[in-house]
Order: C-alpha cells, then sequence, then structure tokens
C-alpha cells in the first residue's frame, strides 16, 4: 500500500491512531516541482524499480537500458548533472541490495545442502552444530560454521553470482581470515531464479592469495576486490565431499 511505503521512507509518521505528514517534510508541499522530485528520487532509491535490474551490469550502469516512458520524466524533473547523480545512486544502491539478496540465497542454499549431505551420511546428531553465523555478525570473515563428520568444524564464506561467469566480491577483511584459517573455505553459488541458486563448487583461501590485488604502500590498501573464476578453478560440489 502507498501508506505503508510513505511510513518507510519516512513522509508519513504515527500519531496516536492517525498518520500525519512528518514536520521535517513539510516544506516540501508548498513547492509542488520539489515535492515530485523528491518523490521521484524516493520512488528511485528505496522503491527499486525493476528496469534497474537491466541498467545495472558488472562494467557500470548502461544508462541507454532505461526506459523510455521513465528517462522522458527524469528529464524533466532534473538538470542532466543531477539526473546522472541519482541514476548512479540508484543502481550502486540496487546493486548492493541484489548482493544482499544474492547473499542470503547462497547461505540458505548451502545450509540446506549441509544439512542433506550430514542426514546422507548417517550424521543428523551434528545438525545442531550447524551454525548461521552471519545473521548475527558479518564481520567474522565467514557466514556459516559447518560440522565436519568427526564432529570438528570448518568455516564457509558463501558468495552467489547471476549469469554465466562465476565472479564475486571478496573483503580484505575475509581473504585475511581465510588466509588465517586452515579450515576457511570459499564456496560459490550461482543463482538459477530469483528463489533457487545451485552450489557450483569451492576454493581454500591459500588458492585465493594470487587473485587479489597487491598493496602499493601503506597509503593505498586494497579494501575489496572482485574474483572471476577461470575454469577449473573451484573444486566442484561442497568442501564437505572432501572430508572423511
Amino acid at each position: 500500500m502507498a501508506e505503508d511505503w510513505l511510513m518507510a521512507i519516512g513522509w508519513l509518521v504515527t500519531e496516536g491512531q492517525r498518520l500525519r505528514i512528518d514536520p521535517g517534510r513539510k516544506h516540501v508541499l508548498s513547492n509542488p516541482n520539489e515535492l515530485v522530485r523528491t518523490l521521484v528520487q524516493a520512488i528511485m532509491l528505496d522503491g527499486r524499480p525493476s528496469w534497474l535490474a537491466t541498467v545495472h551490469t558488472p562494467r557500470g550502469p548502461r544508462f541507454d537500458f532505461i526506459p523510455v516512458d521513465a528517462m522522458q520524466v527524469l528529464e524533466e524533473l532534473y538538470e542532466r548533472p543531477d539526473r546522472e547523480a541519482l541514476l548512479l545512486a540508484a543502481a550502486r544502491k540496487f546493486d548492493e541490495a541484489s548482493l544482499v539478496d544474492l547473499g542470503a540465497l547462497g547461505e540458505s542454499t548451502v545450509l540446506a545442502e549441509w544439512s542433506g549431505a550430514l542426514s546422507l551420511h548417517g550424521r543428523s546428531d551434528l545438525l545442531g552444530q550447524l551454525r548461521h553465523v552471519s545473521l548475527v555478525s558479518d564481520a567474522l570473515g565467514y557466514d556459516i560454521v559447518a560440522p565436519r563428520l568427526d564432529g570438528s568444524e570448518i568455516q564457509l564464506e558463501v558468495k552467489c553470482y547471476r549469469g554465466r561467469i562465476p565472479r564475486c566480491f571478496i573483503t580484505r577483511n575475509e581473504f585475511e581470515i581465510g588466509r588465517r584459517l586452515p579450515s576457511w573455505y570459499l564456496v560459490v553459488c550461482q543463482a538459477v531464479t530469483l528463489t533457487e541458486a545451485t552450489v557450483v563448487g569451492w576454493s581454500s583461501g591459500e588458492r585465493l592469495k594470487d587473485r587479489v590485488p597487491m598493496d602499493s604502500d601503506d597509503f593505498g590498501q586494497w579494501q575489496t576486490a572482485r574474483i572471476t573464476f577461470r575454469a577449473g578453478e573451484l573444486t566442484s560440489g561442497l568442501p564437505f565431499e572432501q572430508l572423511p
């Protein structure tokens, strides 16, 4: 509903049993053009229009993919610098939200696959050790703690991608944790639909060391890198299959 959306973006607030315009927004109501521009900006940044999915590409936003009617509205409301800044911000926010959705899909896929593998090997008693730790904190450098068949545990960082080519973003923290923990693995999944993914393969932290940038000095250090995996660089399935 429109009321729910306006409340979610902070335009409407509750006052007892009634809804009212947020006092900080009332000045916009006196200027119809500014009101329309502000609402369009909210739609772009918070509504995530579906056509942003086609505008966003791995090489950056493709403004020529914007629907004609949407571009006409944007051209009427914004001067070119403001229009391009809004489009870049919307594409960036859409990308960030898409990565969150993809990450959640990949993690749920790995959890389900690992649970199934434990049951298949007759170790359902270990299911309680399978923990989705990224729900508590995403700063650990891994998303899932998973039990080996002998009861010991490994750490799994999960990445999920769309399209044909396996690629993902890895943070410096994830890489450093993976390099220090011999029981850390990167698991890569491919999204086949909006709600379904499949496990493609995995890599150890040690195998990633040649795939991240080199710091030029203490004043220039990388924080996030995009890795594209070539054929044969990922071991098929889950690292579970390599365990005794």
